[in-house]
């Protein structure tokens, strides 16, 4: 489990401290943080590779440093350190979805005079409500139907952390047309490096996903360059025991039944068939 910068035990922004929120955007932990945190892992376990599990912003992150790696012509990423990966509630392009966060393309204007956004406060008023009083805010993070209120209540109290203005305005691009940018002069569109992937990936949607709806990921999920690659979005109309939105894809009461074999189940035939190329899934 990694804590990403801004949240966790890792270094945070702070609103009153411009060397402490605005001096990162999602670039930086991309080419800084995420193979520092792979190199560790390795070196650890001493393993040849990893399996990337990355739900939400941990997905897109996934996406761009495979995308920046499996392409050798780029030349400046860590290549071949990933075996596989899962992608949960995840997309490089949400211009053409009806996903609930495209009001985040209206705060563009305080980056220049606001160092950070704080939404745990907000997250935070809503917990003795979480699970007892249907509220709009509360489908935006979960499908109320697959989660513990219990299990909720903990995620509000804990599960959020200030953001760096920066970053926000670089991932409110991920609603312009052609998708997510790099926060660099060059402006680089991070969805065209999803023809260049060749490392194995499974795509996860859930069917009430309103934050990431299942035409965002089928979008990103039909641009993936590898071989060997699968998408499921995983819903009562697809068979599944209950519909999923965004965090309960995590943490949902139906997570361990639905959700963790099929991951575990792809990181093992990945293993398996590593050096053998397959036919793309859909």
């Amino acid at each position: 489990m990694l804590d990403l910068r801004g949240h966790g035990r890792s270094e945070k922004a702070r609103f009153f401290s411009r060397n402490k929120g605005c001096h990162w955007d999602l670039d930086t932990l991309v080419k800084l943080d995420l193979p520092a945190a792979i190199d560790l892992v390795l070196k650890q376990t001493q393993a040849p590779q990893v399996h990337w599990i990355g739900f939400s912003m941990g997905g897109i992150l996934g996406y761009v440093y495979l995308g920046l790696s499996d392409d050798d012509t780029l030349g400046h990423m860590p290549a071949k350190k990933i075996a596989s990966a899962v992608m949960l509630g995840a997309a490089l392009d949400y211009s053409h979805s009806k996903s609930f966060f495209r009001w985040v393309k209206s705060l563009r204007f305080l980056a220049p005079t606001i160092p950070m956004v704080q939404i745990a406060p907000l997250i935070r008023a809503t917990i003795p409500f979480a699970g007892r009083i249907a509220n709009p805010l509360e489908k935006i993070i979960v499908w109320p139907a697959n989660t513990d209120p219990r299990t909720f209540r903990r995620l509000a109290a804990s599960g959020f952390d200030g953001m760096s203005t920066r970053m926000l305005v670089q991932l409110s691009t991920l609603f312009d047309r052609g998708g997510l940018r790099s926060g660099t002069s060059n402006g680089m569109r991070y969805f065209d490096l999803l023809g260049k992937i060749t490392t194995p990936i499974f795509s996860i949607a859930g069917s009430r996903d309103r934050q990431c709806p299942p035409d965002a990921v089928r979008l990103t999920h039909k641009h993936i360059g590898a071989k060997q690659k699968r998408m499921v979005t995983v819903g009562r109309d697809s068979g599944h025991r209950e519909d999923f939105g965004h965090a309960d894809l995590i943490f949902g009461k139906q997570s361990h039944r639905e959700i963790v074999p099929l991951a575990a189940e792809w990181m093992k035939a990945a293993e398996s068939t590593e050096s053998q190329p397959q036919q793309a899934q859909a």
